[in-house]
């Protein structure tokens, strides 16, 4: 889902805020958790 949502609005070699951000569902705790993730995978540097 979160993975999805950056590709498709931010592309590759983007900067991201995560203050920017709103997925519903998702509070600020739990967006902070997935981006741990998507670091630690890989699947964001």
């Amino acid at each position: 889902m979160l993975k999805e949502y950056l590709e498709k609005n931010y592309g590759y070699n983007e900067p991201i805020f995560i203050n920017e951000i709103r997925l519903d569902g998702l509070n600020d705790n739990a967006l902070r958790q997935y981006f741990k993730r998507m670091l630690k995978s890989g699947d964001l540097v």
